[in-house]
This record gives structure tokens, sequence and C-alpha cells, in this order.
């Protein structure tokens, strides 16, 4: 199976869904999965390290949900090609 960094970087899904302060990822991955149309087990095969088997890698989610993979509370990722210095009004 191919390593989770070495495939191509997922595109993020169209509904952006805020995470819940406190909630679990499993919880997450369903509720961004039925808010676009998808089978929360669809989501966790794209994001599963090993083949639908285990937790949903982080980083992966992320690039779906379009958001930062941070410990803390997440802050949305900035527009493709574009670094997080250049969404900052000049001072």
């Amino acid at each position: 199976m191919t390593e989770p960094s070495a495939r191509p970087p997922l595109r993020p899904l169209p509904v952006r869904v805020p995470p819940r302060l406190g909630e679990g990822t499993d919880s997450y991955l369903r509720r961004l999965a039925r808010a676009n149309h998808l089978k929360p087990s669809y989501l966790n095969a794209l994001t599963s390290p090993r083949s639908n088997i285990g937790k949903p890698d982080i980083t992966l989610l992320a690039q779906l949900a379009g958001r930062r993979p941070t410990c803390g509370a997440p802050s949305p990722m900035p527009p493709a090609g574009r670094s997080p210095s250049s969404t900052s009004p000049p001072a």
C-alpha cells in the first residue's frame, strides 16, 4: 500500500465543516462526510493509512476539510498557491 506521504494531495471537499470544541476525529469525519453527501466509510478509506483500518491520518483529513492539521483550534488553510504571510494585508 502507498504511504500517505506518497499520495498526491487531496483537494478540499466543497462543503467546509468546522470542528466542534472537544470533538473526536471519528465524529468530525462523520459530520464532514454527511455534509458532503458521502459515506463516512468512504472518507475513512481515503484518509486511513492502512486501507480503511484504524484511525484516519490527520494530515489527509485536514486536506479534505480544507484546514491545517493542528492540535489546538484549527485555522482555515490559505487559498491554494498562497502562503499564510501573503494573505495578510501589508503593514
